[in-house]
């Protein structure tokens, strides 16, 4: 029953670092076309535009605890592995490609958000690509 229990907040934690990275994304000026793209070869989290760029972003959370948030943010960043970003480099392609963006520079993002309390958070954004 822990494990279930266990999930549930890892994929509530998901979603709530989710919402939180799009809001801090349209404060900065961003706008935020799409959430939770999905095709064969994976899923983005979030496809935001920012001038003549597209951003793909990945989402990724811990709790901070007594690791210190610059330890937890590196932690973040190296969890990435190269298939997963090889995924969603495909991903973006086919996001761009059916929806006329073809032309347009993509950048990759990592959203590296970090959980002091429920309320209290921090986003760093790493670009990959």
């Amino acid at each position: 029953m822990a494990k279930k229990c266990d999930k549930r907040g890892k994929i509530e934690l998901g979603k709530k670092s989710e919402e939180a990275v799009a809001t801090w994304l349209r404060g900065r000026g961003y706008i935020v076309l799409v959430r939770n793209f999905r095709c064969r070869f994976g899923e983005i989290d979030i496809v935001a535009r920012k001038g003549d760029v597209m951003h793909v972003v990945e989402v990724r959370s811990r709790k901070v605890g007594n690791a210190g948030v610059d330890k937890v943010e590196g932690e973040i960043v190296q969890a990435i592995s190269r298939v997963k970003l090889r995924r969603i480099r495909m991903t973006a392609m086919v996001f761009m490609n059916s929806h006329g963006y073809g032309s347009i520079d993509v950048n990759v993002l990592i959203a590296a958000v970090s959980w002091y309390n429920p309320r209290r958070f921090r986003v760093r954004i790493v670009s990959v690509w």
